[in-house]
C-alpha cells in the first residue's frame, strides 16, 4: 500500500526535470499534483487506519509495519507543503 506514496515525489521531480514545453504546462502539473495529494492523503490515512484495526483484531500488528506505513506520508506531505508554500498555487 505505501509504495506509490514513496515513489510519488521522485516521480514528480523526474517528470518536472524532463518535461519540455511551456512553463504554463509545468505550472498546471504542479497544481494537479497538489490537488491529487489533497485527495489521496486522506484516502491513504483511512486505509492505514482500516488495515491497522484489522491487523490488531487478527493479532499480527507490529510496530514496524505501522511505522513503515505512516512514514510513507512524509515525502508526499513534504511535497504538498512545498507546493503550497512556494507559490501558493492551491
Amino acid at each position: 500500500l505505501p509504495i506509490p506514496f514513496y515513489g510519488f515525489v521522485p516521480f514528480m521531480i523526474v517528470l518536472f526535470l524532463f518535461m519540455g514545453g511551456d512553463t504554463l504546462d509545468k505550472l498546471s502539473l504542479y497544481a494537479k499534483s497538489a490537488i491529487f495529494l489533497f485527495n489521496a492523503i486522506p484516502v491513504y490515512i483511512l486505509a492505514i487506519v482500516w488495515l491497522t484495526v484489522r491487523r490488531v483484531k487478527q493479532g499480527n500488528n507490529t510496530l514496524a509495519i505501522t511505522v513503515f506505513q505512516i512514514a510513507a506520508l512524509v515525502p508526499p506531505g513534504f511535497w504538498l507543503c512545498l507546493l503550497l508554500g512556494v507559490n501558493g498555487i492551491v
